[in-house]
């Protein structure tokens, strides 16, 4: 049951610490049968969770000093539907941003994919069946209206700016992104969700006429990373700033439920699946202190009903 708390739903059940030891989880992709994979930011690295019969492991997937490359960021993370031998990862390798992907059968094998026009701070990465491309979101460095989200042909390597259309006018358009994060694809609908951080802003993009719209939300504090519940009709985001995991309804975005609070400055969300909870089970990770390099920020679960 959910009890009301001033027209705002929450729950009460209280999170399953199910990974330890970070300084910065940043996201999060769940592999069936390979379990949950985690981008520890702060040191650049992978890391593996798995669940057996309700017991939890953690293992190391990629190390920030691999090879010949060293890793300064590990950021968004995405898999292909029905490919769970894969992962892709936004990372940064040395002074530049690339992606990879990774084998989720043998840790510390990958393959370079792309070089990106600039380096990660913490964007979020996705994948469109529909048009078969890759998407990653860029902060740039915070400043006004240079944010930006490249389009990656995961085979040629080849990446693009993409370029917008509003949605009301039809004529080319710039949502002059600041803070670009987030970013999810809906599987089904072919519709591309973006998160601004600053303005807790999600843009919605058609994948097939490029138009976008905005959605608003209100009482949520810098929108990080984010997932659609099944039936894409709500996002569940994490609030940074106010140390919150909420659903949103995308058509009345007043209309929100508090699944988590009192987190770490929370950075992502995301449903569970075959060897990791399942589907019936919501992930969030914590982020650290900018200043800050003590590896006490955790990964949570917590059941989830849509």
């Amino acid at each position: 049951m959910l009890p009301a708390v001033v027209g705002v739903l929450t729950y009460s059940a209280a999170p399953t610490v199910v990974g330890t030891g970070f300084t910065w989880a940043e996201n999060m992709w769940c592999v069936p049968g390979a379990g949950l994979f985690v981008s520890e930011n702060k040191r650049g690295e992978l890391w593996r969770l798995s669940d057996l019969n309700g017991t939890w492991s953690q293992s190391l997937h990629v190390a920030s000093h691999e090879a010949d490359d060293t890793f300064g960021k590990f950021c968004g993370l995405v898999a292909m539907p029905n490919k769970t031998s894969e992962l892709y990862a936004l990372v940064n390798i040395g002074d530049h941003g690339h992606v990879i992907r990774v084998d989720t059968t043998k840790p510390h094998t990958y393959q370079k994919v792309a070089t990106m026009p600039r380096t990660c701070l913490g964007g979020g990465l996705g994948y469109s069946a529909l048009t078969g491309r890759l998407f990653a979101a860029s902060e740039g460095d915070m400043l006004p209206w240079n944010g930006k989200v490249y389009e990656i042909d995961p085979t040629s390597g080849q990446v693009a700016e993409l370029q917008w259309r509003d949605g009301t006018s039809g004529s080319l358009g710039d949502p002059h992104f600041t803070s670009t994060d987030g970013l999810f694809v809906d599987p089904v609908r072919g519709l591309m969700y973006v998160s601004e951080l600053d303005t807790s802003t999600l843009i919605v993009r058609n994948l097939t006429s490029a138009t976008y719209t905005e959605i608003a939300t209100s009482g949520i504090r810098q929108l990080d990373d984010f997932t659609l519940t099944s039936d894409g009709l709500s996002a569940v985001v994490a609030s940074f700033d106010t140390g919150e995991i909420v659903k949103i309804n995308l058509d009345n975005p007043d209309e929100k439920t508090t699944i988590l609070s009192n987190l770490r400055h929370p950075t992502s969300a995301r449903f569970g699946c075959y060897g990791a909870g399942g589907a019936d089970f919501l992930f969030a990770t914590e982020g650290g202190d900018l200043l800050g390099n003590d590896p006490d920020r955790t990964v949570v679960m917590t059941p989830f009903t849509s």
